[in-house]
């Protein structure tokens, strides 16, 4: 089977439209992975930073002897652990929103 210069030019530029579009797909798929990889990797939870917030404070409350110094670390410590309570409580909400099966692989596991 012998092929005219129009064919061969055509399936040149249909193949280079393939190779193209391939790569796009591939980019594309890349890109999904990275960013479900990226949003699994860790949580606020990971780090243990309410416990250890929770810790300080009681800490500062108990053994601080200062009244005024107390008050005015509690100030900043307490927010402090309410706020990283919230964002723990977003992010496990996301998890369970996007990846259902996020938690019960946590559960398995643990």
């Amino acid at each position: 089977m012998k092929l005219t210069i129009s064919q061969t030019k055509l399936s040149k530029v249909s193949l280079t439209a393939r190779k193209k579009k391939m790569s796009q797909l591939s980019q594309s798929s890349q890109l999904t992975q990275e960013t479900k990889i990226s949003f699994l990797s860790e949580t606020f939870s990971d780090y243990g930073l309410e416990g250890i917030l929770s810790e300080l404070i009681d800490f500062v409350l108990e053994e601080y002897p200062d009244r005024l110094h107390c008050g005015i670390l509690s100030a900043y410590l307490i927010p402090a652990k309410n706020y990283v309570a919230v964002l723990n409580n977003q992010q496990n909400f996301r998890l369970e929103m996007n990846y259902p099966n996020f938690t019960n692989v946590e559960e398995t596991n643990g």
